[in-house]
C-alpha cells in the first residue's frame, strides 16, 4: 500500500521505530510490556516516517507505536499505517483491538470508541501513570474497535 510515494511494508527494526515515536512525542520507555507479535513502516525511499505496532498486553491485543513523521503528517498516513495493522487483526481471526491513544480523536475519526472504567482501560494506561507527562501534557484515552 502506498500514498504519494510512500510505501507502507512490515518492518523489524525496533530501534528506528522507537527513534520515531520518541521523536513524535511518545514516552521512550513504550508501553512497558507489550509483546510485540508486527509492525510496519511507512517509508519514503528508505527513510522511516511513519510506524504501528500490533502487540498484545495482559490479553488484549493493542494498538502501540503508532506515530508520523512531523513533516509527512496530514497525508493519511496514520490511517493507512493502522489500515495495515486491522487488516493483520481480522485475519487472525480477532474481533477487537485496543489502544491507549494519545489522539483519541483521530481513532474516533476511524471507527474506534472510548472506554469507560474497567480492568483493560486500567491495564492499558498502567504504564502511563509513571511518565512524566501524564495528566499534564498527555491525557490519553484508551479506545477500541470491534468487528462482529
Amino acid at each position: 500500500m502506498s500514498a504519494a510515494g510512500i510505501h507502507i511494508r512490515r518492518t523489524d527494526d525496533r530501534r528506528a521505530t522507537v527513534a520515531l515515536g520518541v521523536a513524535a512525542g511518545l514516552d521512550e520507555r513504550g508501553p512497558g510490556d507489550v509483546d510485540v507479535a508486527a509492525m510496519w513502516g511507512a517509508y519514503d525511499g528508505d527513510t522511516l516516517v511513519g510506524t504501528v505496532s500490533l502487540g498484545t498486553l495482559h490479553g488484549l491485543n493493542v494498538v502501540s507505536w503508532l506515530a508520523v513523521d512531523e513533516a509527512y503528517r496530514g497525508r493519511g498516513l496514520g490511517r493507512l499505517l493502522l489500515g495495515e495493522l486491522e487488516e493483520e487483526v481480522r485475519r487472525r481471526g480477532v474481533r477487537e483491538v485496543w489502544a491507549p491513544a494519545r489522539a483519541p480523536g483521530f481513532f474516533k475519526a476511524v471507527g474506534y470508541a472510548e472506554t469507560e472504567m474497567g480492568e483493560e482501560r486500567a491495564a492499558l494506561l498502567a504504564d502511563c501513570l509513571g511518565c512524566r507527562r501524564y495528566g499534564r501534557s498527555c491525557r490519553p484515552q484508551v479506545v477500541v474497535k470491534r468487528w462482529s
